[in-house]
């Protein structure tokens, strides 16, 4: 599988989003970068379209599979869904080639996020499809329905 980095984006600046949460992002930046072990990656900046939090950003980083690393291609394939792409569609971008242009760049999709939750942590950004955000949304409603008529919070399993 071979990524095709033609978009001239190294901005990677923004107001941070630090609130978790289920969020509706467009890609406006990407970044081709080596790891520390070697290995090629993607860095993306994502930017919040909808919500309290619009123009607020969040960043990550998917490894480019190769044939010795297989696991990225899954992170690739949630990220392409996430954008619309139906299953059979991401797994025919990801055999004949992702285009960051075309694929990527200005695509919107949704992304569970959570902050650092103490020193040494790091955010950590999810790609989900919107089926996806649509029930953890409401699961998180309907908790916060729960857990508003527990007169006890000490007691609450969640």
């Amino acid at each position: 599988m071979g990524i095709i980095f033609r978009a001239k984006t190294d901005d990677m600046t923004g107001g941070r989003l630090d609130k978790h949460g289920i969020y509706q992002v467009e890609v406006k930046n990407l970044k081709a970068e080596v790891s520390r072990s070697g290995n090629n990656m993607m860095s993306w900046m994502a930017e919040v379209t909808e919500g309290a939090e619009k123009g607020k950003v969040c960043y990550g980083r998917i490894l480019i599979p190769t044939a010795e690393i297989k696991w990225p291609r899954q992170r690739w394939m949630r990220m392409l869904e996430s954008f619309g792409f139906s299953g059979e569609e991401a797994r025919q971008i990801m055999n004949e080639g992702l285009d960051d242009e075309k694929h990527v760049i200005g695509q919107q999709g949704w992304i569970e996020f959570t902050p650092p939750i103490g020193e040494g942590s790091f955010a950590e950004a999810e790609w989900i499809t919107e089926a996806q955000a649509v029930s953890r949304i409401q699961i998180a409603a309907e908790a916060r329905v729960a857990r508003a008529k527990v007169a006890d919070m000490d007691d609450m399993p969640f």
